[in-house]
């Protein structure tokens, strides 16, 4: 049986404190600058594709000072539906990652640059769970 190639995913944070717990962000942060991985449960979308471990995921922080600021990989095979982060009520998929680098808004990758430099892949993104495809994702990567 051949090994499936991993994929490529991005997430979007809104940068609300209710969609990312700023303790919890500022120790993410703390732990990824001295190398360690920080594992998350994030909210995946849907119609994306099901994510296995080992793919990469990014997060794209919306809003002001958009832009990507986290790269790490998926640890859950598919989703798994728990309550929506921000609707009471709503259940909603999540995925189980960890980041291996997540830094502070203010030294994202700009918006305006992946937009240049990505021209395989559609933006703006919309939803979370996106999938970027060869070769937008390893341009992603070095980027």
């Amino acid at each position: 049986m051949e090994a499936r190639a991993s994929r490529t995913f991005v997430v979007l944070w809104d940068g609300s404190d209710g969609g990312y717990d700023p303790d919890e962000f500022a120790e993410h942060v703390r732990l990824t600058a001295q190398g360690y991985t920080a594992p998350i449960r994030w909210s995946f979308g849907q119609g994306h594709g099901d994510p296995e471990p080992g793919d990469q995921i990014f997060l794209h922080k919306t809003g002001n000072r958009n832009g990507i600021i986290a790269s790490g990989q998926i640890l859950s095979s598919g989703v798994e539906f728990h309550p929506h982060w921000s609707e009471p009520g709503k259940m909603a998929p999540y995925i189980t990652a960890e980041w291996e680098v997540l830094i502070d808004p203010s030294d994202r990758l700009p918006y305006d640059q992946m937009k240049s430099t990505l021209n395989d892949f559609k933006f703006p993104v919309q939803s979370s769970g996106r999938k970027v495809y060869s070769t937008s994702d390893q341009m992603l990567e070095s980027m």
